[in-house]
């Protein structure tokens, strides 16, 4: 069980349940093999994929202590022994998160004294908006055709 993708390589490749690429022969399923060269996954790739700015965004974004740190911060700065009153977790575990979503450019830090005030990062959200609209602007049309048609 699984997805399976055809290749040019003459090969079939199925993402498994368990996080598996496994690799097989097209020409064993009753297919031509391809003469083609053979295909590499590139570990490197899947590595940029991961570290991409916009995609890192998302995945940040994705832990829902930080939701609610993004939301918080959506109303003003906060220092950050305020923001870590308002969970029932440690604080330096809420000092991760807030690294995490700083590592992230979704908010910065000021130094007032002895307090750090994080606020949000106006940048890393317009950059992230940026990408969704460009998303956006492929997806629209194809689906206001598809419900076009749905409609006739």
């Amino acid at each position: 069980m699984g997805a399976r993708f055809p290749f040019e390589s003459g090969r079939w490749v199925t993402w498994n349940f368990f996080g598996v690429l496994t690799w097989r022969p097209r020409f064993k399923i009753g297919l031509p093999p391809a003469a083609a060269t053979p295909l590499y996954l590139r570990i490197a790739l899947i590595k940029q994929c991961l570290q991409n700015r916009r995609m890192r965004s998302l995945n940040v974004l994705a832990d829902p202590t930080r939701q609610r740190i993004v939301e918080m911060l959506a109303t003003g700065a906060l220092p950050s022994g305020e923001i870590a009153r308002r969970f029932d977790v440690s604080a330096p575990a809420i000092s991760q998160h807030l690294k995490t979503l700083r590592d992230a450019k979704l908010v910065r830090v000021r130094a007032q004294a002895q307090k750090r005030f994080y606020e949000l990062d106006a940048e890393g959200f317009d950059e992230l908006n940026n990408w969704l609209n460009r998303i956006r602007s492929f997806w629209t049309p194809k689906l206001d055709a598809l419900e076009q048609e749905l409609r006739k």
